[in-house]
């Protein structure tokens, strides 16, 4: 989820697939497929833009099982899909996790395990 300030004292929740701030916020789309090798879900990082992404930073958290881990790459290029699965970076996806994507020169982009269908 992504917090916007509106007026003042009034917080707002958006879903980032709905509001993006393009041009600030890293340019990719996050979705989910299953495993071939059966162990969770594989996350599926797609470049959206038409420039190299470097330094690109996957972390997930689940906040109940006071979990987390990240991923690390150092580029995506345009159009690039990087699956990202349990062999990578042995993470089971899972309802309540919330997966954050950082990049260099980018404001971090948020989906929660809900937007990405885990349920």
């Amino acid at each position: 989820m992504i917090l916007a300030l509106v007026g003042v004292g009034t917080v707002v929740f958006l879903k980032p697939e709905l509001f993006r701030i393009h041009g600030i916020q890293v340019p990719v789309i996050v979705t989910i497929r299953p495993s071939v090798v059966g162990v969770g879900k594989v996350l599926q990082l797609t470049n959206t833009s038409d420039k190299i992404i470097s330094s690109v930073i996957i972390s997930a958290k689940n906040s109940t099982a006071d979990e987390s881990a990240s991923y690390e790459l150092a580029s995506l290029r345009p159009g690039q899909v990087q699956d990202i699965g349990w062999m990578e970076w042995q993470w089971k996806l899972r309802p309540g996790d919330t997966i954050t994507v950082k990049a260099n020169g980018f404001v971090p982009i948020v989906f929660s395990s809900k937007q990405l269908g885990i349920r």
